[in-house]
């Protein structure tokens, strides 16, 4: 069997859809920031609370209640694990801290999780230059387990809203 030709293989033209025009073309789409196929059943595992830092070095902003998209920047010289953080108009606004970046990115890699976050409130005095976020998890049901292991063995606090054994109860009844 003969080698392709790497320029041939990984150059093709013919593909080529060329530059987007359209502002909408513009703007990344929910499926650019998600790990999980859009095929599989995926659920709301739980939360963590993370810190927005390094937003003295951004031009977006963020308020409070607002939601914001997340997305792995493994390419980072800084921080391999790095996960930034972008405002509803697609601007970023920073990153996630190292540690929770640090539990999360592997996860995120193994397409095990997906995540998107909701800054809680504004920045506070005195908080300096970072804003606190819920980054909310999701996974496909078969994975919590392993995930709120993982998770848990990293010294994160997840949060996870169990169903009440009554709220059970109520249902059969």
């Amino acid at each position: 069997m003969e080698d392709e030709d790497p320029v041939k293989l990984y150059m093709n033209l013919d593909n080529w859809q060329g530059p987007p025009t359209e502002p909408d073309e513009l703007r990344p789409s929910s499926e650019d920031y998600q790990s999980l196929s859009s095929s599989s059943d995926t659920r709301l595992l739980g939360f963590v609370i993370a810190d927005i830092v390094g937003i003295q070095w951004y031009l977006g902003t963020i308020s409070g209640q607002e939601m914001v998209v997340l997305v792995r920047e493994p390419l980072n010289f800084q921080d391999s694990n790095a996960i930034k953080v972008f405002n509803t108009t697609t601007v970023q606004v920073g990153h996630i801290e190292r540690r929770v970046a640090a539990a999360l990115a592997p996860l995120i890699d193994s397409s095990l999780i997906a995540v998107e976050g909701i800054v809680l409130n504004t920045r506070a005095e005195g908080n300096g230059p970072k804003i606190t976020c819920q980054v909310n998890i999701f996974a496909r049901f078969e994975d919590f387990t392993s995930v709120k292991s993982a998770i848990s063995q990293s010294g994160l606090h997840l949060v996870v809203k169990e169903k009440k054994a009554e709220e059970g109860r109520q249902e059969r009844g």
